[in-house]
């Protein structure tokens, strides 16, 4: 799994709902989302083997995913399933929650987390609809492309876009014949 990861901050409807229940993720939530901008990524130490243990924080994402997986897209996944409907509201209100986009950068408008923190997240959404996670995560497929080449300005601009609404980013990968096979693609671009 290749993934591009990170957390929007949540809407302040949203924190203050979470709030009103009480809820301790929500007041880490609040937490991270004043935080100043992070130095480096976090990185885990690899010098004693693999380690699978979540930090405290990826527990709190994973219990906030996890949630939103089982009240809202479990409830939902067959009618999606049946309808073939894009599901633009349960984007949107992942989105409001900061699930959405969350491999970009707080000099974005991300919540700039790492990976894994990336991969907890999908994994819960994942358990809730394999084909609704994939509509919420796909818009970093477009996006990758930005982060990895794009000047700061351009980042600003588009990567921007996607932090200010709910909406859908897209590429085109496809030619005749080739399907979704990247590494078949013949099509080439020749600068004039």
């Amino acid at each position: 799994l290749l993934s591009i990861c990170t957390l929007r901050r949540p809407s302040r409807a949203y924190i203050s709902n979470m709030m009103r229940q009480g809820s301790k993720v929500a007041a880490r939530m609040v937490r991270h989302a004043q935080r100043g901008p992070v130095s480096a990524p976090s990185v885990r130490s690899f010098s004693a083997g693999l380690n699978f243990e979540l930090s405290d924080m990826e527990k709190e994402y994973q219990a906030v995913a996890r949630k939103f997986a089982k009240e809202v897209i479990a409830p939902r996944a067959l009618e999606y399933d049946q309808s073939m409907k894009y599901p633009q509201d349960i984007f949107e209100q992942a989105w409001e929650l900061g699930l959405v986009n969350s491999h970009i950068p707080e000099e974005y408008g991300g919540m700039g987390l790492n990976c894994m923190e990336g991969i907890v997240i999908n994994e819960e959404l994942s358990w809730g609809c394999t084909g609704i996670s994939t509509a919420i995560e796909a818009c970093s497929l477009a996006e990758a492309p930005l982060l990895v080449a794009a000047n700061d300005e351009q980042k600003k601009e588009y990567l921007g876009r996607m932090t200010a609404e709910p909406i859908q980013a897209a590429y085109a990968v496809t030619e005749p014949g080739g399907g979704s096979d990247v590494a078949g693609v013949k099509t080439t671009a020749v600068r004039h």
